[in-house]
């Protein structure tokens, strides 16, 4: 299935069916609402199962990041030193 992204005044993005004419009324609807036309997508899944899956990619990146954030404060708080938060995992054997 083809699928519209509009891109809504607060930043959320979202995945419209837009096959029918129930789907076209509501990419018009968003945008009246002041969405902007940001792109197409092509996929077999679902839109629930595609913002599922960006969820799923996003929210492992923020936990990577938030890691590294909290590290960085406790080693600049003195917690611990900048070695301890620079440790490379050990190589398995």
């Amino acid at each position: 299935m083809k699928y519209a992204l509009i891109q809504m005044p607060d930043g959320a993005i979202d995945i419209i069916d837009n096959h029918d004419s129930i789907g076209k009324a509501r990419v018009y609807r968003l945008i009246d609402e002041g969405g902007k036309p940001v792109g197409t997508i092509e996929s077999g899944l679902r839109p629930w199962a595609l913002r599922a899956g960006f969820e799923h990619c996003e929210r492992i990146r923020n936990d990577k990041l938030s890691d590294q954030i909290r590290l960085a404060r406790e080693a600049l708080d003195g917690d611990i030193t900048w070695e301890q938060a620079h440790r490379r995992p050990e190589a398995a054997p």
